[in-house]
C-alpha cells in the first residue's frame, strides 16, 4: 500500500483504558502496518521538557569545536558524545551525512551485555560540565522518551492481541540512545543529504524536531514524502528489529534529511531495543498459513550489532 502523507495518531484514548485503549491500539498498528511512520500526538509530555532539550542541543553546538570535542565519541564507545560533521553515513553507499551531534544513552550495567556490546552500545555518557542544567535538560526528557517507548510497546501488543509481556519482557533493561543533532542549511542544488537514506536498526525510533522541516519518507512508489514538524506531535517510527519481530507485518520505511529551507534545524532522534539477550523472533500472532515464518531468531544485542557496523565505517573515523 503506497501513501501520500503521515497521518497523525491520538493516543490519548490508551491512558482510559477499555474500547478506547482499544482503538488507539488497533489504529497505531494499522498505521505501522501499512505505513510504519506515525505522528503521535496525545501523548502526555510537557512542551517544557521538550523545549528544555532543545535548548539545550542550542547551546552545546554553540560551543566552539576545540570545547565539543572535548567530549569526542571516540573517547567511550562509539555511541556516546560529540560526533562531527562527515563522520557517520547513514546510506554507506552515500556521501556522509551532513550533521554533527551529540550522543547520550543509557548505561549498560556489568552482565547486561557482553563487553564489546557494553561499549558500543551502553558505554558510559560524556558532559560538559560548563553547561549549567544541560544534563538534567538531556536526561529528563531522555526519561520521558524510555516511558513513552514502553507504552507504545504495551499498545503494540494489545493492537496484535496478546499479552504483553510478549513484547515488553526485554524493556526492563533496554538499550536505548538519543542523539542532539544540529543540520545546518545546504544548497538546494547541491542535494547533500542532512542524512542518507537509510531504516533504523533498532525497534522503534522517537523524534522530535524544531520547526525547520527536513524528513523525508519514501513511499512504495520510490515518491520522498515530506514529514514536516506539527507542534504537539511526535514523529514515530518502526525499525527494521520490529520488522523481524512481527514477521514483516510492521513496515521498516526508508527516511532521509535534506535541510534546504535555509535555517539550520535541529531534531532528536530517540532508539529504542530490548535488552541484549531478548530473543528477536516472529510472535505467533504474526505467524499463519499465508505468512510463514520468514526470520531465524536473534538476539537484540547481536542484531545490533550486526546492522551498525556500516554506520561507522573505519574509513571514516
Amino acid at each position: 500500500m503506497t501513501f501520500s502523507y503521515v497521518p497523525i495518531v491520538d493516543i490519548s484514548g490508551w491512558y482510559s483504558g477499555g474500547a478506547a485503549a482499544q482503538k488507539v491500539a488497533d489504529e497505531v498498528n494499522r498505521v505501522c502496518a501499512e505505513i510504519g511512520f506515525m505522528y503521535v500526538a496525545g501523548h502526555g509530555i510537557s512542551d517544557t521538557l521538550r523545549d528544555g532539550a532543545f535548548d539545550a542541543a542550542e547551546r552545546f553546538f554553540s560551543l566552539p569545536m576545540d570545547r565539543k570535542m572535548e567530549l569526542d565519541f571516540h573517547l567511550t564507545g562509539r555511541k556516546r558524545g560529540y560526533v562531527p560533521y562527515l563522520v557517520e553515513a547513514a546510506d554507506p553507499d552515500d556521501k556522509p551525512d551532513v550533521k554533527e551531534g551529540f550522543h547520550v544513552g543509557l548505561v549498560l550495567d556489568p552482565g547486561d551485555a557482553p563487553p564489546a556490546v557494553a561499549a558500543h552500545m551502553g558505554a558510559p555518557n560524556l558532559w560538559p560540565t560548563d553547561l549549567p542544567g544541560f544534563r538534567d535538560q538531556v536526561t529528563g526528557y531522555l526519561d520521558a522518551m524510555l516511558t513513552l517507548a514502553r507504552t507504545v510497546f504495551e499498545i503494540f501488543a494489545a493492537g496484535f492481541g496478546v499479552p504483553h509481556e510478549e513484547l515488553t519482557n526485554g524493556l526492563d533493561r533496554p538499550i536505548a540512545h538519543m542523539k542532539l543533532l544540529r543540520y545546518p542549511p545546504t544548497e538546494p542544488l547541491a542535494r547533500e543529504l542532512g542524512i542518507g537514506a537509510h531504516c533504523d536498526a533498532e525497534a522503534l525510533s522517537i523524534l522530535a524536531q524544531n520547526d525547520v522541516s527536513g524528513l523525508q519518507v519514501r513511499n512504495p512508489d520510490g515518491q520522498w514524502i515530506d514529514v514536516p514538524p506539527i507542534p504537539g506531535t511526535f514523529v514515530v517510527n518502526i525499525g527494521e528489529m520490529l520488522t523481524r519481530w512481527t514477521n514483516g507485518v510492521f513496515t521498516a520505511t526508508p527516511h532521509r534529511v535534506i535541510n534546504v529551507s535555509g535555517k539550520v534545524r535541529y531534531s532528536i532522534p530517540f532508539f529504542f531495543a530490548p535488552s541484549y539477550d531478548t530473543p528477536v523472533r516472529p510472535l505467533d500472532a504474526c505467524i499463519n498459513k499465508d505468512r510463514p515464518a520468514q526470520y531465524g531468531p536473534i538476539s537484540a544485542g547481536d542484531y545490533l550489532m550486526q546492522r551498525l557496523k556500516a554506520i561507522y565505517d573505519e574509513s571514516r573515523r
